[in-house]
């Protein structure tokens, strides 16, 4: 049986204080109702890699909480930070089938569409950056 020294001691209770400041500046800054994803949870979620989730955090796509040994996401953050990544469908028009209607607006991505029409070919879709 291993008896704990001093420092070791000092240690954990350093430790544990961090992980209570954690969560109470994770509570003062909490709405009623707000939920909390873990990296694991939002990775899992989203069919992400940690990796990715690193990478998004590394670019600042969104705000996360960083508490001794667990990183939080805010539930609402992740919904912004779709929402904001969201390409809407694209359609055929009813009055001309050879021309594409763009349905909302493009946030980062660009489509290039092209037509074989004329040659009979089945319509060509491009999606490039």
């Amino acid at each position: 049986m291993h008896i704990l020294t001093g420092e070791e001691l000092a240690g954990i209770m350093a430790a544990l204080s961090n992980v209570r400041n954690g969560i109470k500046r994770l509570s003062d800054e909490t709405k009623p109702g707000q939920r909390y994803l873990t990296d694991t949870q939002l990775a899992q979620e989203l069919s992400l890699s940690k990796r990715t989730l690193a990478k998004y955090r590394a670019k600042g796509e969104f705000g996360y909480y960083n508490l001794p040994g667990k990183i939080l996401y805010a539930e609402s953050e992740i919904d912004e930070f779709l929402k904001r990544n969201y390409l809407p469908p694209f359609r055929l028009t009813d009055n001309a089938p050879t021309k594409f209607e763009i349905v909302g607006a493009l946030s980062y991505s660009t489509v290039i569409l092209s037509l074989r029409t004329e040659l009979g070919g089945k319509p060509t879709h491009l999606l490039g950056d």
